[in-house]
């Protein structure tokens, strides 16, 4: 079988960012902000490249809701095709055309990232929450994440970049009253995608057990929602193993068309091209009543867990 064009689009642009990585970098001491300016640029050319184009993609604003509250500013904005255009050049967006923002850093450091979980709840409680799937209480309309092109983790005695990443990520949950509030992605370019997962532990022969703080032991055997990261990175020697920004993009399209069913023919065909091949978790467990309504929960114990219909990673069928 031979390997699909597309993982050589995504090396090509991986290749690009390496080299604007480098070149931005050696000016970035005596300009940061400049610096930083074309480190967004670089996403947002990326995302136009690859996001339907009638998605427009636009840098630098905040998300206004209909009461009026708006977000912190955001690097990276994509917006709905029904989006007004005599707003386009406005820098606050409404809410409710702002599909996806993103945070840009050229380089990615720990110390980013207490700021960045905080950005997350902010802009994600600016959403009416849902109700009526599990899906809907899982997820709000918009996707969060951050881009950036390298980072400042060095494998050593805690551990190894992934193990210390994962770690921190886990530190976002003294933020957050509820996972839909949660990161979406962190995608470095030089080295891995992560991806937050939920999968649903949920049916009439699962033992249930009453709620106490959001989460439980992983080792419990009762019903419950795993959350946690999946990461994906590339792997010279194996054709065959998802790109960083291919697995980003095919995540995104998958996130997308299930809010936009004429999305659904792209997205399927990079799930079956292998854009994004999974990666490895270390998930936590939440109480299933602390995350679903009690509508969801009850017909979830009555029918048992379809995964096919309620797995993020099977999103719009």
């Amino acid at each position: 079988m031979q390997r699909s064009e597309l993982y050589e689009f995504m090396s090509q642009f991986k290749a690009q960012l390496a080299s604007e990585y480098s070149r931005i970098q050696a000016r970035v001491k005596e300009d940061p902000g400049t610096a930083g300016d074309e480190g967004e640029n670089n996403w947002a050319d990326l995302l136009r490249s690859w996001l339907p184009s009638n998605y427009h993609v636009t840098t630098k604003g905040r998300i206004i809701n209909h009461l009026g509250e708006a977000s912190p500013q955001v690097d990276v904005l994509v917006l709905h095709p029904s989006y007004p255009r005599h707003l386009l050049e406005k820098k606050y967006y409404l809410s409710g055309g702002v599909v996806a923002a993103f945070e840009c850093k050229l380089t990615l450091k720990p110390s980013h990232l207490k700021k960045i979980f905080s950005n997350s709840s902010k802009i994600k409680r600016l959403y009416k929450n849902r109700e009526g799937s599990p899906y809907h209480e899982l997820h709000q309309p918009i996707i969060y994440g951050v881009l950036a092109h390298s980072h400042a983790w060095r494998s050593g005695k805690n551990g190894s970049a992934f193990e210390i990443l994962q770690s921190i990520l886990k530190n976002q949950y003294h933020s957050i009253e509820h996972p839909r509030e949660m990161l979406d992605l962190i995608a470095i370019a030089d080295t891995a995608t992560y991806i937050l997962s939920k999968e649903i532990l949920i049916g009439p022969n699962i033992p249930k057990k009453k709620s106490q703080p959001k989460l439980m032991s992983s080792s419990e055997l009762s019903e419950g929602v795993h959350i946690g990261y999946t990461c994906g990175w590339d792997e010279a020697n194996n054709p065959w193993y998802g790109t960083t920004l291919g697995r980003l993009v095919c995540h995104l399209m998958e996130r997308l068309a299930y809010e936009d069913p004429s999305l659904r023919p792209m997205a399927e065909f990079y799930v079956m091209s292998e854009l994004d091949t999974g990666g490895i978790a270390c998930p936590d467990q939440w109480y299933s009543d602390a995350v679903f309504s009690n509508q969801s929960l009850e017909t979830l114990r009555k029918n048992g867990t379809d995964e096919k219909q309620w797995s993020l990673h099977s999103t719009y069928y």
